[in-house]
């Protein structure tokens, strides 16, 4: 059986995340939610592609789209715009 951890595992190469205090933090789990976290649009973009395709090819599982919101954290993110199967997610 096929954990959700194997696939985090096999996207983290694509993943930046941020650095606090020296420490890099990619990602944030909790129960069965997960927080992607990424330094700008374009990576957050490119994380949750490639998260999609290695579910969808590897596990034969998917994102819920309906459940998947973005959030910024800066100034410059007012206006995030990260679409999944072109349709945008909510902010």
């Amino acid at each position: 059986m096929y954990t959700i951890e194997q696939a985090i595992n096999e996207c983290e190469q694509y993943c930046t995340g941020i650095r606090v205090n020296g420490v890099r933090i990619r990602m944030l789990r909790f129960a069965g939610d997960i927080m992607i976290i990424a330094q700008d649009e374009t990576n957050l973009k490119g994380l949750l592609e490639s998260l999609d395709d290695i579910l969808k090819s590897n596990y034969k599982m998917k994102i819920n789209r309906k459940k998947t919101e973005v959030m910024g954290c800066y100034k410059y993110f007012e206006n995030i715009n990260i679409k999944m199967d072109d349709n945008a997610l909510s902010k």
